[in-house]
């Protein structure tokens, strides 16, 4: 047998293989790297804004998201539907992952009518209110 060539080993689904785990390797850093600046952009906000103002943090991640996409598109070979279709499939992975993910729950319900509550509270207050015990 001296001489004679052998065969690589490496089979058909093992070569189909390869380039898969390539795919799913720039798929894992892409989506790390999103989330880190993602989660750098929130932590920004956050300092900027203060923790306990949510509605300024979310409209100022979906302008910062928005800008981001708008960058893209103008200067990549990207649509905003491909954008749309690559978030959708993302969600449904997510929701393979964890289907409860995105329910709503009553406990989510009842801490947002507790949040009301507290807002219609400073509301209805007038200013003869305020000078109550002159």
């Amino acid at each position: 047998m001296k001489g004679k060539a052998t065969k690589p080993t490496t089979t058909k689904a093992a070569a189909v293989t390869a380039p898969k785990k390539k795919s799913s390797n720039k798929l894992v850093d892409g989506l790390s790297s999103f989330l880190a600046a993602f989660k750098e952009v929130e932590s920004r906000l956050k300092d900027e804004y203060g923790e306990e103002s949510e509605d300024e943090i979310s409209s100022g991640l979906i302008t910062e998201l928005a800008s981001a996409a708008e960058t893209i598109i103008d200067s990549e070979d990207y649509s905003s539907a491909f954008i749309a279709s690559a978030a959708s499939t993302l969600t449904d992975a997510l929701k393979e992952l964890d289907p409860d993910i995105f329910e709503y729950t009553e406990e989510d319900e009842e801490d947002e009518d507790e949040d009301e509550e507290e807002d219609d509270d400073d509301t209805d207050l007038d200013e003869d209110d305020y000078y109550e015990d002159r």
